[in-house]
């Protein structure tokens, strides 16, 4: 019943936005109401997003869609976060979607060695 009536706000900004015709600026405002009335609501609830990139890739807390070859981060570094992860009271609720660095590019048996260790990871 708390979570129901702590999203009634983010409902409320997102009716306004869309009451909004033609104002963009008016629908800019309420959308961004609504992402503050949002992140309220998950900080009450103990929702926390997960920051993955620059961290070392955890199989616990992400989920690699993609191994890329990176002359600036190490091998297993989070380079790109496609979907962000979320956590709730600790625990995972959904993990972020990234792209992992394989370190500088090389030949192509290092390339092929480093996508199935991601797989095996992820």
């Amino acid at each position: 019943e708390k979570f129901a009536l702590a999203l009634l706000d983010v409902v409320d900004n997102l009716e306004r936005a869309l009451a909004a015709e033609g104002d963009l600026e008016a629908i800019r405002e309420g959308v961004r109401l609504t992402l503050e009335s949002w992140k309220r609501v998950m900080e009450a609830f103990e929702i926390e997003r997960i920051e993955a990139v620059g961290q070392p890739f955890d199989p616990t807390h992400h989920e690699a869609l993609l191994e890329l070859p990176s002359d600036e981060h190490p091998r297993g570094i989070v380079i790109e976060q496609h979907v962000p992860g979320y956590k709730i009271a600790g625990r995972l609720l959904r993990p972020a979607k990234v792209v992992v660095s394989k370190g500088p590019s090389g030949g192509q048996e290092e390339e092929g060695n480093s996508e199935s260790d991601a797989q095996q990871e992820a």
